[in-house]
């Protein structure tokens, strides 16, 4: 039991394995904007996407996969 003359916070009564359970994990939505292939190739076979100083080619196979190449 503390006392007067105990140095000791009352916080530190609670195990420090246990204080991280005590907060919970803050979940945040990230925004996103979401297209369809469609949408995206207008058409197309082929779209060139800039990055920074790059260029990525972003191309529709015969069989509706994706291929991103640099």
């Amino acid at each position: 039991m503390p006392t007067h003359l105990d140095p000791t916070p009352a916080a530190a009564a609670v195990p420090p394995v246990l204080a991280p359970l005590a907060e919970a994990p803050v979940r945040r939505e990230v925004a996103r904007r979401q297209l369809t292939s469609e949408q995206l190739f207008a058409g197309l076979g082929e779209i060139e996407i800039q990055h920074g100083d790059a260029i990525y080619r972003l191309r529709r196979t015969s069989l509706g996969k994706l291929i991103l190449t640099k």
